[in-house]
């Protein structure tokens, strides 16, 4: 996350002030990963969680120190295909 909000500092040191973030959807109940097992979708979904807790924060963060910028983080949904 880190990395990321470096990344981002970079565009708003260059100009950017509208910034759209997308979390990462509950892809560990996709038809892939259920087949790997209990553990596998358990270890996913902790990541999962980690990152878009992660994003949140770093987000509040950049609009805490730039009042300047505008945000929206959209919330992805996982649709299953039949």
């Amino acid at each position: 996350m880190a990395q990321y909000e470096s990344l981002v500092l970079d565009i708003y040191k260059n100009g950017g002030r509208k910034f759209l973030f997308l979390n990462v959807p509950p892809t560990d109940r996709s038809p892939y990963f259920l087949e790997q097992g209990n553990a596998t979708t358990t270890q996913l979904a902790a990541w999962i969680k980690a990152y878009n807790e992660g994003l949140v924060t770093m987000v509040r963060k950049l609009k805490s120190k730039h009042s300047d910028v505008s945000e929206f983080i959209s919330e992805i949904a996982l649709f299953d295909i039949c």
